[in-house]
């Protein structure tokens, strides 16, 4: 049998230039990884190298939309990237490997874009645009999002990686409860706490209705939007213990749809 070539992996710096071509339109819109590994892999002005690289990570997180990864083979990646069989272990050891690159990279872009949504001063307003980002971003990589568990229990280095990464989040979560709050609202004992639990009711959610795909819950849930209102809804009662007001609501409601904003062109971090 012959054995894997051993290849060492890009510098963080070196993936973040491959990866900064083709992001756009914009950072804050929720995304496709697959369809934006593919795009980057595209790009006129880089190397061989990089493009078979980049097709190979787009064809492991396509193969993932269908495939669980515990029956993932390295013969899915390569179809979906149309790279040969051979060709795949001059960059990566085994499924293993590309999988936890993939994901670990579309963990850090998620992240990222998070920081750049735009949050206004009003309570309701950070509360629904946050869900609503979190919820399509889910639904457009749920084969990514499953794909997790099962690595975070093989290896130890992306559990914390993974725990690192929803800590920060639920941190953000609590810093912003905490400074929307006002003077006769509830006082939340802990609200990093409190945060986990808000997020632990959106991360199963998720959980059953894009990677479980319970069709009892598909029945009830036939808007996106809806579901972010009812979400945020209960977020905003949890926290402050009132409702938000219609003006509130109705310009949430107004906000464009994930995806149909464009910001110009593409471009690089």
């Amino acid at each position: 049998m012959r054995k894997p070539v051993q290849k060492a992996t890009p510098s963080e710096t070196a993936v973040e230039t491959d990866l900064s071509r083709g992001l756009e339109p914009s950072r804050q819109e929720p995304f496709d990884w697959a369809t934006i590994l593919m795009d980057a892999a595209a790009a006129k002005d880089i190397s061989k190298a990089t493009r078979t690289l980049l097709r190979l990570k787009a064809g492991c997180a396509k193969a993932l939309e269908h495939i669980p990864y515990q029956t993932l083979r390295i013969a899915d990646i390569v179809k979906n990237a149309d790279v040969s069989h051979g060709l795949f272990y001059h960059y990566f050891n085994d499924k293993q490997q590309i999988t936890v690159t993939v994901v670990t990279e579309y963990l850090a872009e998620c992240e990222h874009r998070y920081l750049n949504i735009h949050h206004t001063s009003d309570a309701y307003d950070a509360i629904y645009r946050s869900n609503l980002y979190y919820l399509d971003v889910s639904r457009r990589n749920a084969g990514l999002m499953r794909a997790m568990l099962p690595l975070s229990d093989e290896l130890p280095s992306f559990r914390d990686f993974w725990n690192d990464t929803l800590h920060r989040w639920h941190t953000r979560i609590a810093k912003s409860l905490v400074v929307h709050q006002e003077k006769n609202d509830l006082v939340v004992g802990s609200a990093n706490l409190f945060a986990y639990a808000l997020g632990g009711m959106i991360d199963q959610l998720c959980q059953q209705l894009y990677m479980q795909q319970s069709p009892h819950l598909k029945k009830l849930v036939t808007d996106m939007r809806r579901l972010t209102e009812v979400i945020s809804v209960i977020w905003f009662r949890a926290a402050y213990g009132r409702d938000p007001t219609e003006a509130q609501m109705s310009a949430a409601r107004r906000l464009p749809d994930p995806g149909k904003v464009r910001s110009g062109p593409p471009g690089r971090r």
